[in-house]
């Protein structure tokens, strides 16, 4: 997943490669599995730097990760709550 980070780089120019990465992480963050990765991985502090970047023009995709990060993220917390009260 950090390679595909990396692709998110403010000095990719490679449209095809940045797109790419940028669907291929979205699905992953919505998997419960690789959600966790996302936060023990230290990849959101890496996607955090990216996004900070004044110079990085990916910006716009790593936003749209990090929106799909906090839906899943509600989401899975509200199973977790769901199977409090079962």
């Amino acid at each position: 997943m950090q390679k595909l980070a990396q692709k998110l780089e403010g000095n990719n120019r490679n449209f095809e490669q940045v797109l790419n990465a940028h669907y291929i992480l979205i699905e992953l963050v919505e998997e419960k599995n690789c959600f966790q990765l996302f936060i023990t991985s230290g990849l959101l502090d890496y996607l955090v730097q990216l996004m900070t970047d004044p110079y990085n023009d990916n910006v716009a995709y790593i936003y749209k990760i990090f929106s799909t990060f906090i839906k899943s993220f509600e989401f899975f917390m509200s199973q977790i709550d769901q199977e409090k009260f079962k």
